[in-house]
C-alpha cells in the first residue's frame, strides 16, 4: 500500500509608511499573505494536490481620508495519474476571487501635477470579482496502426468569471495643479448596479503521426466566449481553428 501525504504553508506580514518630501501627504501601508498546499499520494500512479492562497493589502492617506482595501484568494485542487504504457491523465479546478474597495470621505483635495490624472482616481477599477477554471487533458501511450505510430491527445477547459465594479462614488473632488485652484469635480453614485460576466470554453484534439525524430501532427481546437455587461446586447462567437506540424530532424 502506498501513501503520503505532504503538507506545507508560509505566511508573511509587512508594515510600511512614506513621507515624500515634494508630498507632505503621509501614507501608511501594510499586506498579509497567507500560502497552503497539500499533496496527496494514494497509490504509485496517482497524485492529489491542493493549493490555497489569501492575500490582504490595505494603505491609507492621512491627508485625504482614503482607506484602499484590497483582498484576493484562490483555491485549486488537481488529481494526476499516469499509467505507464497506457495514458495520462489530469482533472483540475480552482476559483479565485478578489475585492477591491475604497472608503473615501465626502471631499477629497487632489494636486493632478503631483498626484495623477484625476479621471482614474475618481473611476477606479474596483468592486467584486469571482473567477471559477476547470480543465482536463488525457496523453494515450504510443500506439501502432496501419504501420504507423500514433500519439494521441486531447485537452479541454471551461471558465466563468462574473464582476460587480465600483464604477464611482458620491464625492466632491478639490483638484488643484501644483498648488493652485484648478476646478472641482462633482460625483455622484449611480442609479444601478452594473453586473460583468463573461465565459470562455475549448477543447483540442491531435494526432501525431511517425517516429521521435520524423512525424506529421495533425489537430483541432474550438473555442466559445460569451460576455454580457447588463445591455441589450450579449457578446458571443465561436472559432475553429485547424492545426499541421512535421518535423524532419535526424540523429546525423
Amino acid at each position: 500500500e502506498f501513501r503520503r501525504v505532504l503538507f506545507r504553508s508560509a505566511g508573511h506580514w509587512s508594515r510600511a509608511e512614506r513621507l515624500d518630501r515634494n508630498d507632505p501627504t503621509q501614507k501608511r501601508g501594510q499586506q498579509l499573505s497567507l500560502v497552503g498546499n497539500i499533496t496527496y499520494t494514494p497509490t504509485s500512479i496517482d497524485q492529489v494536490q491542493g493549493t490555497a492562497i489569501i492575500q490582504r493589502a490595505e494603505s491609507s492617506t492621512f491627508a485625504t481620508g482614503t482607506s484602499p482595501t484590497q483582498s484576493f484568494g484562490t483555491t485549486q485542487l488537481m488529481w494526476r495519474r499516469a499509467e505507464k504504457g497506457h495514458a495520462t491523465y489530469r482533472i483540475g479546478g480552482g476559483i479565485q476571487w478578489a475585492d477591491t474597495s475604497t472608503t473615501p470621505a465626502s471631499t477629497m483635495t487632489l494636486d493632478s501635477a503631483l498626484g495623477g490624472a484625476v479621471y482614474p482616481a475618481l473611476f477606479r477599477p474596483e468592486g467584486k470579482e469571482t473567477a471559477m477554471r476547470v480543465s482536463a487533458d488525457i496523453a494515450l501511450a504510443p500506439v501502432s496502426a496501419f504501420g504507423v505510430m500514433h500519439r494521441l491527445r486531447a485537452w479541454g477547459s471551461f471558465d466563468r468569471s462574473s464582476m460587480t465594479p465600483t464604477l464611482a462614488g458620491a464625492l466632491t473632488l478639490a483638484e488643484t495643479v501644483d498648488g493652485t485652484a484648478a476646478r472641482v469635480w462633482r460625483v455622484d453614485v449611480p442609479t444601478s448596479t452594473p453586473s460583468w460576466t463573461s465565459s470562455t470554453g475549448g477543447l483540442f484534439a491531435s494526432d501525431r503521426m511517425g517516429s521521435e525524430q520524423r512525424w506529421i501532427e495533425l489537430g483541432v481546437r474550438a473555442e466559445s466566449l460569451s460576455a454580457s455587461n447588463g445591455g441589450a446586447t450579449n457578446i458571443r462567437w465561436w472559432n475553429v481553428y485547424p492545426h499541421a506540424a512535421f518535423s524532419l530532424s535526424s540523429d546525423l
